[in-house]
């Protein structure tokens, strides 16, 4: 048996991160020791904190079974240690790629907590009864926010995360957990991973062509609970290295939801199914009165309220033949002739707020209203860039400066069926020619998006899915902002309190509201200004200028 052993010592002394208990850490400091170790020629991980062993050797390899050739170097860093793999099909024939994986912690599953991805990077508790693993693994950056794995138990977090070339090498990655009964440890497990026909499939391995090499690094960090996310030090390095900060100014102005238009309402007189009282003077519907008493609505159900930010679904009606291509794609080009005539009143609300529309599947382009025609955008073809133009001109001549990007694939392939391009292409190319031509717009990324993505645009995720601050965001993207959809669920008014809004605007969130119209809700100024304050200070440190109003 082969033994490398490396020692690191975390003193945490004058150590600056951006975590709001850092100083937990510091008053607590922890001797570690990594080793790699050799059993019949495969490496093992062994991990030790104040010589207590953490991490067991001779359980898990560090990568599974594979014809690919495999190499694993060690490199000691202050938070325990990187992995850096290098796996080369030296054979004559396509491969597929091992698993890479860290066993052998040293757990119990009962009290345990793990690190769960979708959408959002937090804690998920673990029972006894419940299976270990993730419900259908977690697929970077298709389904999850970041490349991310770690158990906490007692008074120890042990996280890892896997860095690679994403947008060189154009591959998922699923993430999983693993318990092993017998022994009472836990395996961290990534994969590389095919496209899937659809969501509900566990994707294979990706096939590794003759003598072609992939190479990842994979971090392994141990911190203190009240600073877990210092073990992703590692990745916060590479990430802001690789993708840089965000490109827009961070607001916690929460946004009032409103639906211009309902699937129910459809018929032969209402062929759109526009809402009534929810447009214009808050009476009548837009494709009959326009855009008439607009601003007056808007000051009266939106500012008085204490909104200053508005963004509207479906605001040129749905599709009756096709109700399945919906969300609508044509939100500037389909305005109503009432609308057209009226459109100076809707310019004149969005000088009194921030005005927003909600884009339908937006990265699949119309074939015509309401003709069921979609085909993924191609930001190499002018054709396809001048059709959204034609949607976004005339929105940004009339003030609108917030777009909601409706289902927008984030993968590294292409979406299901073909209809939207991968999100390495939304991020770019169609992302940044879409901010290049109309300055000071912002994105909004639906479902939810991956952390590269969340660079360029807001993420946009759902209450129960972000039960407390976005601390993991905050930590590898200062500045970035998280919108959370909330709204009343039939007469349970507490999932849409003030109080709710209020703890939301303090955790740092843009909070998206609905259905305000029906059930009235308030926000307290006070509460976003003073939040906004603080916000402004971490901007300016950043070296971020607040937009002027107009922008």
């Amino acid at each position: 048996m082969e033994t490398i052993t490396i020692r690191a010592f975390w003193t945490w002394l004058g150590m600056i991160v951006l975590c709001l208990h850092a100083a937990a850490v510091q008053d607590n400091p922890m001797d570690i020791a990594v080793r790699l170790v050799r059993q019949n020629n495969l490496p093992y991980l062994t991990l030790t904190v104040d010589d207590e062993e953490v991490i067991r050797p001779g359980i898990t390899p560090l990568y599974g079974e594979s014809d690919c050739t495999v190499e694993v170097k060690l490199e000691a860093i202050p938070e325990g240690c990187l992995l850096h793999y290098t796996v080369v099909n030296q054979t004559d024939k396509p491969v597929k790629t091992p698993a890479m994986t860290v066993g052998g912690i040293a757990m119990p599953r009962d009290g345990s907590r793990i690190i769960e991805t979708w959408q959002n990077v937090r804690f998920q508790d673990v029972k006894g009864s419940q299976s270990t693993r993730l419900p259908g693994r977690r697929i970077y950056p298709a389904m999850t926010y970041a490349p991310v794995t770690g158990v906490h138990h007692g008074d120890l977090f042990v996280g890892s995360a896997l860095m690679y070339k994403l947008l060189e090498m154009q591959i998922d990655i699923t993430v999983d957990y693993d318990y092993r009964e017998q022994d009472g440890t836990w395996t961290l497990i990534y994969n590389t991973a095919v496209a899937a026909k659809n969501y509900t499939e566990v994707p294979g391995p990706v096939t590794l062509a003759a003598g072609e090499t992939y190479r990842f690094t994979l971090s392994v960090g141990v911190a203190r609970p009240t600073a877990w996310v210092t073990a992703y030090r590692p990745y916060r390095d590479f990430f802001s290295a690789t993708y840089g900060g965000t490109s827009y100014y961070k607001s916690v102005e929460p946004i009032y939801a409103q639906a211009a238009s309902v699937g129910t309402l459809l018929s032969d007189n209402n062929p759109r199914g526009f809402t009534r009282g929810s447009a214009g003077d808050g009476e009548g519907r837009l494709d009959e009165e326009g855009w008439t008493g607009f601003p007056e609505y808007v000051k009266k159900q939106v500012m008085d309220r204490g909104f200053r930010r508005m963004m509207i679904w479906n605001v040129t009606g749905l599709y009756r033949k096709h109700r399945g291509a919906s969300m609508t794609w044509e939100i500037g080009s389909e305005w109503t002739e009432e609308m057209l005539a009226t459109k100076d009143e809707f310019s004149k609300a969005a000088e009194l707020v921030e005005m927003g529309l909600w884009w339908g599947r937006a990265t699949a382009v119309s074939g015509g209203f309401d003709t069921g025609r979609r085909h993924a955008v191609n930001p190499d073809n002018p054709k396809d860039m001048q059709a959204c133009y034609r949607e976004l001109d005339p929105l940004y001549r009339m003030g609108v400066r917030l777009i909601g990007l409706d289902a927008t694939h984030r993968g590294a392939y292409p979406g299901m069926k073909g209809w939207t391009p991968s999100g390495i292409t939304v991020y770019r190319e169609w992302l940044p020619k879409l901010k290049q031509r109309y300055p000071g717009m912002r994105f909004l990324i639906e479902p939810a998006a991956p952390d590269f993505l969340h660079t360029l645009a807001y993420a946009w995720s759902r209450a129960p899915l972000c039960p407390g601050p976005r601390t993991f965001a905050d930590y590898i993207l200062p500045g970035q902002v998280s919108c959370v959809a909330i709204r009343r669920k039939g007469r349970n008014r507490a999932s849409m309190s003030e109080e709710t809004i209020h703890r939301y605007i303090k955790w740092g969130y843009t909070l998206v509201v609905f259905w305000t119209g029906m059930y009235p809700v308030s926000v307290d100024r006070e509460i976003i200004e003073e939040k906004q304050q603080e916000i402004d200070r971490l901007m300016k440190t950043l070296g971020k200028k607040k937009p002027r109003a107009t922008e």
